[in-house]
C-alpha cells in the first residue's frame, strides 16, 4: 500500500545563528554537516544573503537553521524587508539582493530576493522553495523549485544567478529559472509590511535517508499546486535570526 504520510504540516525550522562572514566560522562548520542522516534527525540548512556578484569581495551574511529531515519547513528572516531607502540589505548590497542555500558542503545557485527591473520598478521575490536531494542520508544536491506557478507572465522574470553575477542555469530550461515577483508597493499597507515580502525559504526533501527510506516532502512543493493557500500546507513558525554581535 501507499506509505504513511509523515508530519509535513509542522514547519520545523528554527534559526540558530546570524553573522557576517568574518564571524561565521561556526556556521560554516555547521553548513558542512549533512551525512548519515535518518528520519527523525535534523539537517543544518544555511541561508546566505549578499550581492549577486561575489567576485566583488563584499562580505555576505549567513544564518543556520536546524530542519527535520523530510519535514516541509519554513526558514524566515524576521524584519528583513523595509521600504527603500531604509532597507539595510539594499543599503549594504545594492539594488539586487540575492540569497543562496548551503548544506552538507553543497551550494545552490542564487535567487534574487530584492531587485530593480530594467524599467525601474522595484520588486521583491516571495515564496522560494529549495529541494534538498539526499542520497543514502547524505546531502547530494540543492535545487530551487523554480517557475512562475502563481502569477501571470507580467509578474514573472529571470531570478537565478551564478556567483559571478551572471544569469545561472538551475539544471532545467530557461523558463524554470524565472520566478514571480511583487512590486515593492504591494509589500506595504500603511506602515505594515506584508508577511509575503519577509525573506522566506521553504525546505523540502527528496531522495533517501541513510536507511534507504524514500523521502516524500518534495511532493508538497508549491510547483505541484497551481492554485493554493499557504495555510493549507505549512504552519508558520516564529524562527528568527539572532544577531551575533
Amino acid at each position: 500500500g501507499a506509505p504513511a504520510m509523515r508530519g509535513y504540516l509542522a514547519a520545523g525550522a528554527l534559526a540558530l545563528l546570524w553573522a557576517g562572514v568574518a564571524r561565521a566560522q561556526s556556521i560554516m562548520s555547521a553548513c558542512a554537516s549533512g551525512e548519515n542522516v535518518a528520519l527523525g534527525d535534523d539537517v543544518t540548512i544555511c541561508l546566505g544573503i549578499g550581492p549577486t556578484n561575489y567576485t566583488e569581495g563584499i562580505n555576505y551574511k549567513r544564518g543556520a537553521y536546524e530542519v527535520g529531515l523530510d519535514e516541509f519547513s519554513r526558514m524566515e528572516v524576521r524584519n528583513s524587508w523595509d521600504p527603500r531607502p531604509n532597507d539595510d540589505l539594499i543599503n549594504t548590497y545594492g539594488d539586487d539582493v540575492a540569497i543562496h542555500v548551503q548544506a552538507g558542503s553543497k551550494r545552490s545557485f542564487q535567487k534574487l530576493y530584492r531587485s530593480t527591473l530594467s524599467d525601474g520598478r522595484n520588486v521583491t521575490f516571495p515564496y522560494m522553495t529549495i529541494i534538498v536531494i539526499m542520497d543514502k542520508g547524505k546531502v547530494d544536491n540543492l535545487v530551487w523549485d523554480d517557475g512562475c506557478h502563481f502569477c501571470s507572465s507580467g509578474s514573472c522574470t529571470q531570478a537565478t544567478y551564478s556567483f559571478n553575477g551572471l544569469i545561472g542555469d538551475n539544471g532545467d530550461t530557461s523558463d524554470f529559472n524565472d520566478d514571480c515577483y511583487l512590486l515593492d508597493s504591494e509589500c506595504v499597507s500603511g506602515s505594515a509590511v506584508s508577511e509575503a515580502c519577509t525573506l522566506t525559504v521553504y525546505v523540502v526533501f527528496a531522495g533517501t535517508d541513510n536507511n534507504g527510506i524514500t523521502l516524500e516532502s518534495a511532493n508538497l512543493r508549491f510547483s505541484r499546486f497551481r492554485a493554493f493557500n499557504l495555510d493549507n500546507f505549512v504552519e508558520d513558525t516564529e524562527g528568527t535570526y539572532e544577531a551575533n554581535t
